[in-house]
């Protein structure tokens, strides 16, 4: 192995892949349909102090619960900036005529960015339509698992910011952030926790926008070379993707946890759910 190898082996991947720069522009999302309006409003005070300038709420259920939510998240990031780009995660809720009556009448007050996930996965042409009839842009694709998925929905117009999941990692994003840039459009990572690689990655596309920040931590026992300020993520130096992980502490953990107590809401009844299977009475006839 040569020096110029060695020194790629040792590098961060961000580096190795050609990025430009060690910072990755990022939106706070709380996934936050469980928080209360008190809790939402701490959560996006945390991290406007750390930066942020855009966020994303999940909803499409109550529009008047979302005006008021999110005018809360627009409350806390004007600490930042005049105009926060603001957002509304639907995870597919909707049918097409759903979504052009909630956003339409979302946008009569609300400066609305974008509406991820208004529809089913699949429908292309309803995606189409309901940009067309929106000013919004319309975001999805994060469950979307192969070029082949994305064409339909690049062939009809109907994306106008074009998502993918961490799940199918650095070499899946890639190819999906070169086919949007084919396209003239944008690209958007989501549900960036842990994920580190495709952090790495954004850095290396010219058409990375911005990346969904989602926890401010790490999962237990995992330790990520990076740093969350000015509304993104500065990558480290570290090797490779900067995650490690102290498997001495999490093999301790899992003989110790309270997780792992047989009893608690956090376990499944042992009946629980529809039985296909008939108990065994195998013994009784024996009897």
């Amino acid at each position: 192995m040569g020096p110029e190898s060695e020194d790629r082996r040792r590098a961060a991947l961000a580096r190795v892949l050609g990025g430009r720069d060690r910072f990755v522009s990022g939106y706070a999302s709380g996934l936050d349909i469980a928080l209360d309006d008190e809790e939402l409003a701490a959560f996006y005070k945390t991290m406007a102090e750390l930066g942020f300038t855009s966020a994303k709420l999940k909803g499409g259920r109550d529009l008047d619960s979302d005006r008021r939510r999110l005018q809360i998240i627009g409350d806390e990031l004007r600490s930042n900036t005049r105009h926060p780009a603001l957002m509304l995660d639907a995870n597919e809720s909707w049918n097409l005529k759903q979504a052009v009556r909630y956003v339409t009448a979302l946008e009569r007050d609300t400066d609305l960015t974008w509406v991820e996930e208004p529809l089913r996965r699949w429908d292309a042409p309803g995606h189409a339509r309901l940009s067309n009839a929106v000013r919004a842009a319309v975001a999805t694709g994060e469950n979307l698992t192969g070029l082949e998925q994305f064409r339909p929905l690049l062939d009809a117009g109907g994306v106008d910011i074009v998502q993918v999941g961490c799940v199918w990692g650095v070499t899946h994003f890639l190819r999906v952030a070169h086919l949007a840039h084919a396209h003239d459009l944008p690209i958007s990572p989501v549900g960036l926790t842990s994920n580190q690689a495709v952090a790495h990655a954004a850095t290396a596309v010219p058409n990375h926008m911005v990346t969904e920040v989602q926890d401010l931590g790490a999962p237990f026992g995992v330790t990520i070379d990076q740093e969350i300020v000015d509304g993104g993520i500065v990558l480290g130096d570290a090797p490779g993707h900067g995650v490690s992980v102290d498997e001495e502490a999490i093999l301790a953990s899992q003989r110790s946890a309270s997780w792992l107590v047989p009893a608690g809401p956090h376990v499944r009844p042992h009946r629980a759910g529809l039985r296909l299977i008939a108990e065994d009475d195998r013994a009784e006839r024996a009897l």
